[in-house]
């Protein structure tokens, strides 16, 4: 599941990264213990909890932004 978040995140122009990473920060992860930034996608260190969702995260950003 990370590699293709990984695969998913590097296919990202730099403007939708951003977006991507800051979406995933403030609307997926509730609980402040977790860091969620291109370390922990790099270092594949995502919460189990929350890759599934990452991923149609970043599906929808490749394929056409859902964040304006």
């Amino acid at each position: 599941m990370t590699k293709n978040i990984i695969r998913l995140y590097t296919a990202m122009d730099d403007a939708t990264r951003i977006k991507a990473l800051h979406y995933v920060k403030d609307d997926i992860i509730s609980d402040p213990k977790y860091s969620f930034d291109e370390s922990s996608i790099m270092n594949e260190t995502i919460p189990e909890s929350i890759q599934e969702r990452v991923v149609v995260l970043f599906q929808n950003m490749i394929n056409g932004p859902m964040i304006k």
